[in-house]
């Protein structure tokens, strides 16, 4: 009997060492199941955030383009003023109709050299001479800004103001006669054709520059008190205008000194 007790004994023991693994072995799919998952959201996860990532680069990429576009055509704006200029000139048959008083006293003193435009014959406007003195002003501007010849540009200019009397343009073509002069240093002639543009042409646009140009020049050659006054009238007549600006910055230098 003892015998047969310990038989089932044993057998008990060995049935259960062999139902033990089993049940331990039962959890490890599970266990590596979890693993695995997370394994897989963490993957899918930096793939998205590397395809972000790279889509960030490629919107600061096309920003940069567009900044650049932006650079050139400020560029543009300049190099096209003289001709943007000329459309407005086309296109508005009226200017300003301010008065100006003229400083008998200093403006004088820059004197016309001779009074030839005035004994010279009109000369009566054709098509044909229409054309041409659009084609010579042209030129002229063609020198200044394409060309960066200023000798050459006021053999043109200063042909162009003995050739038309009366042409539209040529109040503007005094006025870049006197900046061609004064940016050469030849004050003197700079300050006769900023004169004759003041005196003779009231409604050119180009009259409150030329104005300040006088009131610079007479500063610069000792005259203060003279070229306050230019300022204060610059400021007066033209208050909208850009050259009110830098007159008035100007006065209130000269008042400081």
């Amino acid at each position: 009997m003892n015998s047969n007790f310990k038989q089932r004994y044993s057998l008990s023991l060995l049935i259960g060492a062999l139902t033990i693994p089993s049940t331990t072995m039962a959890k490890a799919p599970v266990s590596q199941l979890n693993s695995e998952s997370l394994e897989y959201r963490i993957t899918q996860l930096e793939r998205i955030s590397g395809g972000r990532g790279q889509l960030l680069t490629e919107y600061e990429q096309k920003i940069a383009d567009l900044q650049e576009d932006v650079n050139d055509l400020r560029g543009q704006i300049q190099k096209n003023q003289y001709e943007i200029e000329q459309i407005k000139k086309k296109q508005s048959n009226q200017q300003s109709d301010m008065s100006f008083k003229n400083d008998k006293t200093e403006i004088q003193a820059i004197t016309l050299k001779n009074t030839d435009n005035k004994n010279r014959a009109t000369k009566v406007a054709t098509p044909e001479s229409k054309n041409n003195e659009k084609k010579d002003y042209d030129a002229a501007l063609f020198f200044i800004f394409e060309k960066k010849d200023d000798d050459q540009a006021i053999i043109k200019l200063q042909h162009f103001v003995e050739e038309y009397s009366e042409s539209i343009y040529r109040p503007n073509a005094y006025y870049w006669l006197g900046q061609l002069f004064y940016n050469k240093g030849m004050k003197n002639k700079a300050s006769y054709y900023y004169a004759v543009l003041v005196k003779k042409y009231h409604k050119s646009p180009k009259r409150p520059d030329a104005m300040l140009k006088v009131g610079m020049i007479m500063q610069e050659t000792g005259k203060t008190d003279k070229a306050k006054q230019i300022y204060q009238r610059v400021i007066e007549e033209y208050p909208l205008s850009a050259a009110k600006k830098e007159a008035q910055k100007k006065l209130n230098a000269a008042k400081k000194k």
